[in-house]
């Protein structure tokens, strides 16, 4: 059984809170992306991550912010302001604002703080690169309507890539369990969920191009952050330097932390992922106890 989200697409987007938000930040953020509109005259591509909660995504795009040509927004949700037909300058304002405030508090996420030394977090020397880390959001809205997607990138304009970061399933699925309280899911429900949002992703790669999306595994990153990061550098399109990826792998943990284990998992629930994993390439590999 697969879990359905709580909400449909229209509610989940246009509550009354949401239609509040939008009449507040339209006229505001309409303002400030023309004053800024100079900003953005350089900015090639747009990148958006999909991915599942604690999966490093948080960290990777933090990292990506402190590129003195890249600024990534911590979970603005870029796709609540594609549905309230934003246009361009004022989403890519909206994304400036959240990542000069994200920066100025650390870079924090899940009291982590990712904050990159000496580097570029919360500003830019020349935008090249702008986007946004709303990984289970994106996913959760978009496997509701693909039209998103379409609209999201005649909105934008430029070439939108997506960043899709893996990471062992037991984590992720004890990670849904523990944090994500407002879906209100056992161990058995939050591993559906996380599967329903596996099959969401790849449905969502059949309407993108190979090249846009790159994969990365998580535990593959921490292993060797500087030459994985430089990879990603260079498929966004900008060049890594040798000082910010020192500065940039100073702050990655030498292991990645394993809340598989801070969750209490039957045989039955862990030979059900074992079963689940050998459906999907890119899990092979993945184990309870490696």
């Amino acid at each position: 059984m697969k879990i359905k989200p709580n909400k449909s697409l229209k509610s989940a987007l246009w509550t009354f809170p949401s239609a509040l938000d939008f009449a507040r930040q339209y006229p505001f953020s309409q303002i400030n992306g023309f004053k800024n509109r100079k900003h953005f005259k350089d900015v090639e591509t747009y990148c958006m991550t999909i991915g599942c909660s604690r999966s490093g995504k948080s960290l990777i795009c933090s990292l990506l912010d402190a590129h003195s040509e890249i600024i990534i927004a911590d979970e603005l949700n870029t796709i609540h302001y594609i549905y309230g037909r934003f246009k361009r300058n004022q989403i890519y304002y909206l994304i400036l604002k959240n990542s000069k405030a994200a920066a100025k508090k650390g870079r924090v996420s899940k009291g982590n703080s990712f904050k990159v030394p000496n580097q570029w977090q919360g500003r830019f020397k020349e935008l090249k690169i702008i986007g946004d880390n709303s990984g289970v959001a994106v996913v959760d809205q978009l496997r509701s309507s693909l039209r998103l997607l379409h609209r999201l990138r005649k909105t934008i304009k430029e070439n939108v890539k997506f960043l899709r970061i893996i990471r062992n399933p037991y984590d992720n699925i004890s990670s849904i369990f523990l944090d994500r309280k407002d879906l209100k899911l056992d161990l058995k429900e939050s591993l559906d969920y996380y599967f329903g949002l596996i099959d969401a992703a790849d449905n969502f790669k059949k309407d993108t191009k190979a090249t846009d999306i790159f994969e990365l595994s998580y535990e593959t990153f921490v292993e060797n952050p500087k030459k994985n990061l430089s990879e990603l550098c260079s498929f966004l399109g900008v060049e890594a330097s040798d000082e910010y990826l020192d500065d940039c792998a100073s702050i990655v943990y030498k292991s990645p932390h394993k809340s598989r284990f801070d969750v209490k998992w039957t045989p039955e629930l862990i030979e059900s992922v074992e079963a689940k994993i050998d459906r999907y390439p890119f899990l092979k590999g993945y184990s309870y106890e490696g």
